[in-house]
């Protein structure tokens, strides 16, 4: 039925979520939507969208970089088959190849998919934090490190609004705002680093 189908690519997305990285990219390869030699594709749901997203990211997790790429780039080949979902799709498999890009060092690349993001969903700002969490780290890394600052100082108190203020989301945020305070010489920086690290350390981010 579409409800177990649904369920079964949310699936992904929760394994991933828990850690479970392994088990996510499982979860995703057992899904006949992966094949890519399926006679008969189905047309492209938003559910389908959002698991191939959570399996790029699930391999970019395991260390696999080509596989969240090549990943990431086929959702992207595929979102202008179905132009009801065409607008979210791509800015997903874009937030998933900006990652793979920084995972690569490219934070150049990663930051061009990031504002491509704005400009396919014709906003000027981008509201989805884990698009702003890969912003701040290009930032960072290309040295604009009060930009980076300021982003994830927004962040980490939208986090910290939660219903779960103390979460491995909020911790990876205050992860690298501890490494934005360091590189701007702010005593700040080495002490949240220490505390963020032993946070994830014991979270699903581990």
């Amino acid at each position: 039925s579409r409800f177990a189908e649904r369920a079964r690519f949310a699936q992904v997305c929760l394994l991933y979520m828990q850690g479970k990285a392994d088990e996510a990219e499982r979860a995703a390869e057992a899904l006949s939507q992966l094949k890519p030699d399926d006679p008969n594709p189905r047309p492209l749901t938003y559910s389908e969208v959002m698991m191939r997203r959570c399996h790029s990211f699930a391999q970019r997790e395991n260390g696999r970089i080509a596989d969240a790429e090549q990943t990431a780039q086929t959702l992207l080949g595929l979102c202008n088959q179905y132009p009801e979902w065409s607008v979210r799709c791509r800015n997903r498999g874009l937030l998933a190849l900006a990652f793979v890009r920084l995972e690569e060092g490219r934070a150049k690349e990663a930051l061009a998919l990031l504002d491509e993001r704005l400009t396919v969903a014709s906003v000027r700002l981008d509201p989805n934090p884990e698009s702003l969490l890969a912003r701040a780290r290009a930032y960072l890394e290309l040295e604009r490190t009060q930009e980076a600052i300021t982003v994830l100082e927004d962040l980490v108190t939208f986090w910290k609004s939660t219903s779960n203020p103390d979460g491995s989301f909020a911790s990876e945020a205050e992860y690298w705002l501890g490494r934005a305070y360091a590189a701007a010489g702010d005593p700040r920086g080495r002490p949240m680093i220490v505390e963020a690290r032993r946070a994830l350390a014991n979270s699903a981010l581990a």
